[in-house]
C-alpha cells in the first residue's frame, strides 16, 4: 500500500471517528437537557402543589373565621332578640299619693354656734315618689330597645 492509500484511510478512518464522536456527544447532550428539562419539570410541579396546598389552607382558615363570625352574629342577635327586663322598681301596688304643696320657704340661718342643722327634720313626711318616673323611663328604653331590634331585623334581611 503506497503512502497516498494510507493518508486516505487515515483521513477516512478520522473522518469516521470523529462522526461517531460528533454523534455520541449530540445524543448525551441531548439526554443531559431533557434530564435537566425534566428536573425543571418536577421542581416546578412540586412548587405548584406546594402552593395549592397553602392555597387550601388558607381557604380552610378563611372559611373557618368566616363561620366563626356569623355564630358570633347569630348569637348576638339572638341575645338582642329577647332581652331580659330589668326592673329598678316594682310597679305601684296601690295609686301613689299626690305630693303635698311644699311649706312656704323660711329664710336660711346660720347654724347656731358649736351646733349643727339637721337636713331633714325628724317629723318630715317621706320624699317624693319616683317609682312612676323610673317606669317611664323603663318603658321607653323598652320601645327604643324594641326599634333596634327591628332595624337590626330588617338589616339581616337585607343581605
Amino acid at each position: 500500500m503506497t503512502l497516498r492509500a494510507k493518508l486516505i484511510a487515515l483521513i477516512a478512518l478520522l473522518a469516521i471517528g470523529g462522526a461517531i464522536y460528533a454523534a455520541w456527544a449530540y445524543h448525551e447532550r441531548s439526554l443531559g437537557s431533557k434530564e435537566i428539562e425534566a428536573r425543571d419539570a418536577q421542581a416546578a410541579v412540586a412548587a405548584l402543589q406546594r402552593e395549592n396546598e397553602q392555597l387550601r389552607r388558607d381557604a380552610k382558615t378563611n372559611e373557618d373565621v368566616a363561620n366563626a363570625l356569623q355564630a358570633e352574629k347569630d348569637r348576638l342577635a339572638a341575645a338582642l332578640a329577647d332581652p331580659p327586663v330589668i326592673r329598678v322598681c316594682e310597679p305601684a301596688s296601690s295609686p301613689t299619693v299626690p305630693a303635698k304643696a311644699p311649706a312656704p320657704r323660711k329664710p336660711r340661718q346660720a347654724p347656731a354656734a358649736g351646733g349643727s342643722s339637721a337636713s331633714v327634720s325628724t317629723g318630715a313626711p317621706a320624699g317624693v315618689d319616683i317609682g312612676p318616673g323610673v317606669q317611664l323611663i323603663s318603658r321607653v328604653a323598652d320601645r327604643l330597645a324594641a326599634q333596634e331590634r327591628a332595624l337590626l331585623q330588617r338589616e339581616a334581611a337585607l343581605r
